[in-house]
Order: structure tokens, then C-alpha cells, then sequence
């Protein structure tokens, strides 16, 4: 006898699709995604994140509607869908209900984005409200002799339950802004789908369902166009979302100009000021950086929504103390870990700059606690070396290398330790290793710095030439370490013809309005110094240079780059005495970088290395 097909209601395929998507993610995330999923991996699988769905990502507004931020997230949503979902499914049956699920997910994600444009999200509350939405739209236009028949005790609990977390939300203030829009969203489309759908049925004649499902399309449509037509942004807020895509995208200088037409919009947003500071930071420009987050916190923003993000320039700036301060506060008040891991790195950082060793040891303690081996083998191998313990300091830094062998940090660390200690020749080779495969620009201008550092400059030119050759990384502004390491590398080498040839097409690249890297931003005032075809003009440009090394981390690259000079003007030296005269100038001003530099930069790492071959030669 043939077994008849298994069959599934609506609820069993949406609760089991919903269960099978959080298990995958737990898989693949592990089991702390069970209690905090981390909220960028969860846009990496498809959730709803304003700046990506309203730059060509729209369908994250249904993906979104299967992944959840935790275990609690999903329970208390299966639960209501579970109660909810059978009882809509008695009133449209299963297609229609399938519909409205699907549709209001999709509406309940716009509306979010309508309030607020850089809003991220996810799970099926806006569709399970769309769903109480479309059962009260049934109730109502509905006689009472044909609802009461498909009610069900555990309809009207479901139902009584997704209406109560709904009051409660809006009266105890516990949903934000976006997850408001969100349910309220939900609720109103269900209910326009529920009686769109009640006209559809055959009880009414053939026109009049034509004309129901063609408003229903023709509102859904402009709901869409709404969403995603910038003009009709009033406020700005979707310049703040484009502006957040274009940096994920590697284009911050797009980005702070697109948060600045938000912030003359809105001059007091708090959320701005945060973003445009983060911008800030990426294009160096730390002192108007920590100007925003300053004017945030004034405007009444949350000290864990500044501090973590202000931590980072105060550092770059070399405010230690003031890191330390607000490491402390971070550690008091944050919630995440991730958020307290960065406090204490760089607390660490700061300790290790003011030669407190012993304090430094203790957050690296504490942050190998918190599961960040990598930074808290960093900060080890970082006090050993400042202490003079290289050898030491060259096991951890290996043994964080093999755990992290795509860390950029552990690499330049790891090879220069090797340099420090006499292994020249070996850091050559695992550089030269490494460059065979690598495409990344920032860790071929890491690769190429080290060379240049160890004196092989063929291979510095050949990996600057990698990053050079490629367009795409003019037109995102990564090639101006790239031209720096070129040039002094042919200055190394007294390749006149060389540097003349680069300066002409570097010259030919900047005239490109397309491109964003201009003359004044740092730190091509640099390279254009390097390339100077004559003493006057070179004169004129190391003084624009050193007015723009204007803080810790500027003065940390300028000095590197100026003492390679010397070393390689040295050289060329007409007497002895001009000679010792650049290679002291050189060595003092790669003391100064080891001494007062940002210690987590390469520059610092290859200054040691220089100064250790200068010594011995």
C-alpha cells in the first residue's frame, strides 16, 4: 500500500527553517553565537543592515527574517509564531498566509529603515506582527458567526501575547526606534494584506480581486520606492547610510563628506558626530575626531557608544594617561567583550608607552581571559622587546604568528624580532615567502617596508610596484605608502631616472579628479617631498611635511621615512664629515620614533630594525 505524502503545515516549515538557520549559524560560529551572536557576522549571513540594503542589498530584508541574535531572541519568536501563525492559517489558509508572512517581513524591514536608515536587524517579529495584524483585519471584517468558528484557545494566547510584548515595548521604552517602526510596521501591513487577501476569495467577482491584488502590488511598490529614492530623504539620513557603506568599502574620505552633508541637516545628531569621529580617525585626522566625540558626549550620547571608538585616536594622539582613564570606564560600564577587550589593549599599549611594565603585564593577563590571545601574545612580546629581551620576545611572537598567520600585526612584529636578533637573511625569505601569495595592499606595503627596512630594496620596489600596478587601489586611496617605500627605495639605490619616472606618473594619477587622494592629505606631502627635483622645492615641501606630522602617529611615519633618507643621502656624502653628520640626524630620528613613537605601528617595528643595522655596520 503507497504511504501518502508527509505533510507540513505553514507553522512546522517556518519554525523548522527558523531552528535549522540558527543551528547552522551556532555551528559555524560556535557556542557563544547561542547567547551573543556577533552582530557583523550576522550581516555576513544576511542580516538586515540599512547602509547594505540601501546600496544594491534589498533582499537582506527577507533573509533577515530567518536569523536571530541569540537563543532567547529565537525561543521567545518561535513561541508567538508557533501559537499565531495555526490560527491565521485557520482564517486564509496556507498560501495566503504564507503571504502575508512573507510580504509583511519584507514591509516591516522598510519601515525600519524609513525611521531609522542605518539600522541593523534581524529576526521574525515584523512578520509574526504582520501576522497578528492580518488576524485582526479578519476579526473585523469579518461577521462574528464566521470568525468565532476558527478561533483557538491557543490562537487567542498567541495573539494575547504578541499584543502585550507590543504595549509593553512602547510603555517600558525597551525597543528602539528601528525595532519599533519594525513591529509597528508589521502590524499595519498584516492587516492591509489581510483585507486584500478576505478580497480575493471567491466570494467576490473576478474584477474586484483583479483590482484588490493590483492595489496590493501598486502600495508595496511605492513602499519600496520610498525606501530607496534619496530625494524624498528629508533629514539626511540616507547620505549618514550611504556614507557608512562607502567606508566599509574603503572610501573614508566619500564617507566623511557624505557625513558632513548629514551633519549640516543635522548639526546636534549625536550619531553623526560618532560616525563622522570614526571617519576622522581612518583618515588620520585624530584631533577633529576626538573634537566630535567630545561634542557627542556633550550632546548627551552614551559614554559606551564614544569611549570605545575616542580610545583609539587619544592613543594615535599619544593622550596615554587619558587612554588609561577611559579604559577604566569602558571596563566599568561595557557590556560586550569585544568592547572591553579593546579597552584593555589598549591600556596596555598605554602602560607599555609610559614604561610601566608590570601594569602592562596585568591587562595582558586579563585580556588572555577575555579569549584575545592574539593581542595579549602582542603586548607580551611588545614589553619583553622594549625591556631588552629579545629573545623572549621573539618565542611569543612566533608562537602568535603560527596561532594567526594572517595577522598583519603578528608578521611585522614577528620579522623584525628576527632581524633584531641576527636572523636577517631568515626574515628575508619568509618575506619574500609571503609575497608570492599575497594580494592585500596593506600587507604588501608591511612587506615592502620590512625590505626596505632590511636593506633589500629590489624587493621593497617590486612589492610597492604590486600595489601601484593595480587601479583599483588609486581610486581607494591605498597607494600612498606604496609611492612612499618606491621612492626612498630609489633613493637607496640612486636611481635618479627612477624617481623622476615615478614622480611623473604619480604626478599624471593626481590630476585625476577621480581619484581621492589629493596632494594635502597625509602623507603624501611625503612622498612629493622624496621626489623633489630640487633643494628649494624640497626645502619648501619637508616644511609642509613637518606641519602636517602635527601628532604622535604622523611624527612616528615622518621620522621613519626621514632618517631612510638621510641613510640613503649618507651614501652619497661628499666627506666623512657629511656623512657621520646624516647618519647621526638618521639615528637620533630613529631613536625618537623608538623611543616616543606609536609602538603598534610598522614604522616603529622597522625603526628598531634600521638602527640595529646602522650600529652594526
Amino acid at each position: 500500500m503507497p504511504r501518502e505524502p508527509l505533510k507540513f503545515s505553514l507553522t512546522q516549515m517556518l519554525v523548522g527553517l527558523n531552528l535549522l538557520v540558527f543551528a547552522a549559524f551556532v555551528v559555524s560560529h560556535g557556542t557563544a553565537s547561542l547567547i551573543r551572536p556577533d552582530s557583523m557576522e550576522m550581516v555576513k549571513w544576511g542580516s538586515s543592515y540599512g547602509p547594505r540594503v540601501l546600496t544594491g542589498e534589498p533582499w537582506r530584508l527577507f533573509t533577515s527574517n530567518f536569523l536571530h541574535f541569540g537563543l532567547l531572541h529565537l525561543l521567545c519568536n518561535m513561541i508567538v509564531l508557533g501559537l499565531v501563525c495555526p490560527q491565521v492559517e485557520r482564517f486564509y489558509g496556507f498560501w495566503r498566509t504564507a503571504l502575508i508572512f512573507s510580504l509583511s517581513g519584507l514591509a516591516s524591514g522598510c519601515f525600519s529603515l524609513l525611521l531609522v536608515p542605518i539600522s541593523s536587524g534581524a529576526g521574525s517579529s515584523g512578520a509574526i506582527f504582520g501576522l497578528v495584524g492580518s488576524a485582526l483585519s479578519f476579526s473585523i471584517l469579518q461577521k462574528w458567526e464566521v470568525v468565532r468558528p476558527s478561533l483557538t484557545r491557543w490562537g487567542l494566547i498567541g495573539l494575547g501575547l504578541a499584543v502585550t510584548s507590543f504595549v509593553a515595548g512602547i510603555v517600558s521604552g525597551a525597543a528602539d526606534r528601528g525595532a519599533l517602526a519594525c513591529h509597528v510596521g508589521g502590524l499595519f501591513s498584516g492587516f492591509l494584506l489581510g483585507f486584500f487577501c478576505l478580497r480575493t476569495t471567491s466570494a467576490y467577482s473576478r474584477l474586484e480581486r483583479i483590482l484588490s491584488w493590483a492595489w496590493l502590488t501598486a502600495l508595496f511598490l511605492m513602499l519600496f520606492f520610498v525606501v530607496g529614492w534619496a530625494p524624498l530623504d528629508l533629514r539626511g539620513s540616507y547620505k549618514l547610510a550611504l556614507a557608512l557603506r562607502r567606508f566599509e568599502d574603503g572610501c573614508a574620505a566619500d564617507a566623511l563628506s557624505l557625513s558632513e552633508q548629514f551633519l549640516k541637516l543635522n548639526p546636534n545628531n549625536q550619531l553623526g558626530l560618532i560616525y563622522r569621529g570614526r571617519f576622522f580617525i581612518d583618515l588620520h585626522e585624530e584631533e577633529k575626531a576626538c573634537l566630535d566625540f567630545d561634542e557627542a558626549l556633550r550632546l548627551g550620547a552614551d559614554f559606551v557608544d564614544v569611549l570605545p571608538y575616542r580610545i583609539n585616536a587619544e592613543f594615535e594622539l599619544g593622550r596615554y594617561r587619558q587612554v588609561i582613564a577611559d579604559a577604566d570606564r569602558i571596563m566599568q560600564t561595557a557590556a560586550k567583550e569585544s568592547t572591553k577587550a579593546n579597552a584593555l589593549y589598549h591600556k596596555g599599549l598605554a602602560h607599555l608607552a609610559l614604561n610601566l611594565y608590570d601594569l602592562a603585564g596585568q591587562d595582558a593577563k586579563a585580556l588572555a581571559r577575555l579569549d584575545e590571545k592574539s593581542d595579549s601574545d602582542f603586548l607580551r612580546a611588545l614589553s619583553l622587546r622594549r625591556q631588552g629581551q629579545l629573545t623572549a620576545a621573539l618565542r611569543v611572537a612566533e608562537a602568535r604568528l603560527q596561532a594567526y598567520p594572517d595577522d598583519k600585526g603578528a608578521q611585522s612584529q614577528y620579522y623584525s624580532l628576527m632581524a633584531e636578533c641576527g636572523r636577517r637573511e631568515e626574515a628575508l625569505k619568509l618575506i619574500a615567502l609571503r609575497a608570492r601569495s599575497e594580494t592585500i595592499p596593506n600587507s604588501l606595503v608591511s612587506l615592502a617596508m620590512h625590505c626596505l627596512a632590511l636593506g633589500d630594496y629590489a624587493q621593497a620596489k617590486r612589492l610597492s610596484d604590486k600595489v601601484l600596478s593595480e587601479n583599483k587601489n588609486w581610486q581607494l586611496s591605498q597607494v600612498d605608502y606604496a609611492l612612499i617605500i618606491k621612492a626612498l627605495a630609489l633613493r637607496c639605490q640612486h636611481d635618479q631616472a627612477g624617481l623622476k619616472a615615478l614622480k611623473e606618473m604619480a604626478d599624471k594619477q593626481l590630476q585625476d579628479p577621480s581619484l581621492k587622494l589629493t596632494r594635502k592629505d597625509w602623507p603624501c606631502p611625503v612622498f612629493l617631498y622624496l621626489v623633489a627635483d630640487n633643494a628649494a622645492k624640497q626645502d619648501q615641501l619637508l616644511l609642509i611635511a613637518r606641519q602636517k606630522a602635527r601628532n604622535m602617529s604622523r611624527l612616528t611615519e615622518f621620522n621613519f621615512y626621514l632618517a631612510v633618507k638621510y641613510v640613503a643621502d649618507a651614501s652619497l656624502a661628499a666627506n666623512t664629515a657629511e656623512r657621520d653628520k646624516l647618519l647621526a640626524e638618521a639615528d637620533q630620528l630613529l631613536n625618537d620614533v623608538i623611543e616616543n613613537g606609536n609602538i603598534t605601528y610598522m614604522e616603529y617595528d622597522c625603526a628598531r630594525v634600521l638602527q640595529k643595522s646602522l650600529k652594526t655596520n
